[in-house]
C-alpha cells in the first residue's frame, strides 16, 4: 500500500486535535477528583475546539489526491468518534455535578 502523504497543515490540525483530546481527558479526570464544574465547562469548550480542528482536517483532506483521501477520511471518522465519546463523558460529568448540587 502506498504511503499516505499528509500536508503540513493537516498534521498541524491533527496535532491540535490530539492535544485538545488530552486536555479534555485531563479536565474530566480533575473534575471527578475535585468536584469542579468549571473544569467540565472547560472540557466542553475544548470539545468545540477539537470539533473545529476536525472540520479543518476535513477541508484539508478534500484538497489531497484521491489515493490519500480515503486513508485520511478513515482518520477523520476516528476523530469524530473520539469527540463523540468525550462529549458523552462531558454530559455524564455535567449530570453528576447537577446531582451533587441538589
Amino acid at each position: 500500500m502506498a504511503e499516505v502523504t499528509v500536508s503540513e497543515l493537516f498534521q498541524e490540525y491533527q496535532a491540535d486535535f490530539e492535544r485538545l483530546c488530552r486536555e479534555i481527558d485531563e479536565r474530566l479526570e480533575s473534575a471527578k477528583a475535585d468536584d469542579n464544574s468549571n473544569l467540565v465547562t472547560e472540557a466542553e469548550r475544548r470539545i468545540g475546539k477539537a470539533d473545529q480542528a476536525v472540520k479543518q482536517m476535513e477541508m484539508e483532506a478534500r484538497s489531497m489526491p484521491p489515493e490519500s483521501r480515503t486513508k485520511l477520511q478513515m482518520m477523520i471518522r476516528q476523530c469524530r468518534s473520539d469527540i463523540g465519546e468525550r462529549r458523552k463523558a462531558v454530559d455524564a460529568a455535567k449530570e453528576a455535578a447537577a446531582r451533587r448540587a441538589l
